[in-house]
């Protein structure tokens, strides 16, 4: 599958994540939340997320959502938090299989999409669907020039 990220390749490291099950409007604000940060940054961003300490700020997604501090929406989405975490580690370590120096990346772009679909129905009768929405997500690092 190819990546969305259409730039020069060149001094950058990517990671991709196939059929996740996790919430992808929970791990695309958690990606977008990211980008731009330097990798550990984002590393410990994460983990702050993941521990309850630091909320994920909603920009789209945000309806019923109560206000954290600094009057933004947002939400603490541990799971998507995990998920980016480890795929952030695994560009992380690509980079460095490349001999390009991790100290000096850039999430350059990280993003989540929805994956198939799979079909449950509720358990004792019921009528109503319980599906199960899969994630894919994408992630590029860059080296900054400085």
């Amino acid at each position: 599958m190819p990546y969305s990220f259409q730039g020069n390749e060149n001094n950058a490291s990517k990671a991709f994540a196939k059929e996740i099950n996790v919430s992808w409007r929970a791990t695309n604000e958690t990606c977008y939340n990211i980008v731009g940060m330097r990798v550990e940054e984002a590393i410990a961003f994460l983990k702050k997320v993941e521990l309850g300490d630091q909320h994920v700020h909603y920009r789209r997604y945000n309806k019923k959502i109560p206000h954290r501090t600094g009057g933004q929406p947002g939400r603490f989405p541990k799971k998507a938090a995990k998920v980016v975490r480890t795929l952030l580690e695994s560009a992380k370590a690509n980079a460095e299989t490349l001999n390009i120096d991790s100290e000096k990346m850039r999430v350059a772009h990280a993003t989540a999409y929805k994956a198939r679909t799979l079909q449950r129905m509720r358990p004792k009768g019921r009528l109503r669907h319980h599906n199960i929405e899969l994630t894919n997500v994408e992630m590029v690092l860059k080296k900054t020039r400085a």
